[in-house]
């Protein structure tokens, strides 16, 4: 048996490194890592989704990056249909949620939006982004969009968006 006081700062030796990656899985680590869940101790994701997050359930998010970084006084105007979301005006739209590597994102219950069309503008004052459009998509296509400004698009992926951002 290896003693772990003695291995501080060095790798383990070759034999262990051996055994260690040729140890199978167990079941509900395979069963985790095919539905791209969580599990005690670590994310399993499946591959070429590391590092990707997935939104909360339930919620819309969309992801804004304007080149500059200045986020200041930027919100979002959203609507269902033909009526603002419960306590957003156009003076006072959604504060952003967060920030992220892209830039900032805000979350959205998704039973704001019955038909599942969501309907945005991303503005500060009366200054809008995208062209100054009313923007809109179906989260039937994605649950999650991303906005370069001053783009008149929406992306649908974040590699899509990154593109775009050169």
């Amino acid at each position: 048996m290896l003693d772990a006081s003695r291995m501080e700062g060095r790798a383990p030796p070759r034999h262990a490194r051996r055994r260690a990656a040729q140890a199978p899985c167990s079941g509900l680590v395979v069963a985790l890592w095919l539905a791209g869940c969580a599990a005690p101790g670590g994310e399993i994701r499946p591959p070429g989704q590391q590092g990707i997050d997935r939104p909360p359930a339930g919620v819309v998010v969309i992801h804004y990056y304007r080149p500059q970084g200045d986020y200041g006084g930027w919100g979002l105007h959203s609507w269902n249909e033909d009526r603002p979301l419960p306590g957003v005006t156009w003076e006072r739209p959604l504060p952003q949620t967060g920030t992220d590597d892209f830039g900032v994102y805000w979350h959205i219950a998704l039973k704001n939006f019955p038909d599942g069309r969501v309907n945005f503008i991303i503005h500060r004052g009366d200054v809008k982004d995208q062209c100054g459009k009313d923007m809109s998509w179906n989260v039937k296509f994605s649950m999650e969009i991303w906005v370069v400004s001053p783009e008149c698009r929406i992306h649908l992926s974040k590699e899509e968006a990154l593109g775009a951002r050169r």
